[in-house]
């Protein structure tokens, strides 16, 4: 998708998301091609069909949210420090969140979901030699960001199985869909007012 396009429809760039922040979020949803969401959706997927079992949908869309504005927060600084300004998009901020997520919580219960952090470490391992050697246009700051925020959340959250979780994280998940929306309509709006 031309960049032109990507950039209208609410792709992160440094420094006009300080004026349109809406952009730290919608970027997560908007993808080149369809190799790019094959590629976020597999590992979402993957991912998060095991994390939704141990932690819930309201928390995972939380910790999900959370690591994808983490990763364009780390995007735009990254594009500050050089000076150099570059659409940023895709779920992988999001995805590189819920993977560190994943293997760090379960690292944590080894007697529980040992295979799950044994398979997320080689997948950590495989994703980064691939990136950094074959893949030179990736976001590696989103990445990083992303998977920073993944990783304190698998510290923290309680590992024993148990009741449900407490409800603010319901409420957290209702607020951040309605940011999400919002922000998606501010795109729009931007959209209208410029056509």
């Amino acid at each position: 998708m031309p960049t032109d396009v990507l950039f209208d429809l609410g792709a992160n760039v440094w420094p006009v998301v300080l004026s349109e922040p809406w952009r730290l979020l919608t970027s997560a949803f908007l993808h080149a091609d369809v190799i790019h969401i094959l590629f976020n959706s597999f590992a979402l997927l993957a991912v998060g069909r095991v994390l939704e079992v141990q932690l819930g949908s309201a928390r995972l869309w939380v910790i999900y949210v959370l690591a994808a504005v983490g990763g364009s927060v780390c995007s735009d600084a990254w594009q500050a420090v050089r000076g150099q300004p570059a659409v940023s998009i895709g779920a992988s901020g999001g995805a590189f969140g819920l993977i560190l997520l994943g293997y760090v919580y379960a690292s944590r219960v080894p007697e529980r979901l040992g295979s799950f952090a044994a398979g997320l470490r080689s997948w950590l391992v495989t994703i980064a030699l691939f990136s950094l050697l074959f893949i030179r246009e990736l976001d590696h700051a989103a990445h990083l960001g992303g998977a920073a925020v993944g990783a304190l959340f698998g510290r923290q959250l309680d590992t024993r199985p148990g009741p449900d979780p407490h409800p603010a994280w319901v409420f957290l998940a209702h607020g951040l869909a309605l940011l999400a929306l919002a922000s998606f309509a501010a795109v729009v709006m931007r959209l209208r007012a410029g056509a």
